[in-house]
């Protein structure tokens, strides 16, 4: 449809929807983190994946704890990319490094009580 229209002669407005509260927060450089500090017994990761999207270290508490893959083969929103319980109730550190890919997405960061 869009290739058979003149130049100029549209206009298109988009947005991502999907995303928690339809905002997600972005990185391109390889080594950049989130961090999010909590207090409780476990912490979820929830964020979208994509074609342009890579490898991410996570962190507890300053360990090292696995790599997750964000790629995807289309975009996919509100995907829970790491979860961990059992952790002693207290003052804990999540953090996600980028390692690879394009960009690093972030959407969620739920903790346990």
């Amino acid at each position: 449809y869009l290739a058979t229209l003149p130049v100029g002669a549209a206009t298109l407005t988009f947005e991502f929807t999907g995303d928690y509260l339809d905002d997600v927060h972005v990185t391109t450089h390889n080594g950049d983190a989130v961090s999010y500090v909590f207090s409780g017994t476990g912490v979820k990761w929830i964020t979208a994946t994509g074609p342009d999207q890579g490898s991410v270290d996570i962190y507890i508490d300053g360990k090292f704890v696995k790599s997750v893959d964000t790629a995807s083969d289309a975009r996919h929103t509100e995907q829970t990319e790491f979860s961990i319980s059992g952790l002693r109730n207290g003052k804990h550190t999540f953090q996600a490094v980028k390692r690879s890919g394009d960009i690093l997405r972030s959407d969620v960061i739920r903790y346990a009580v």
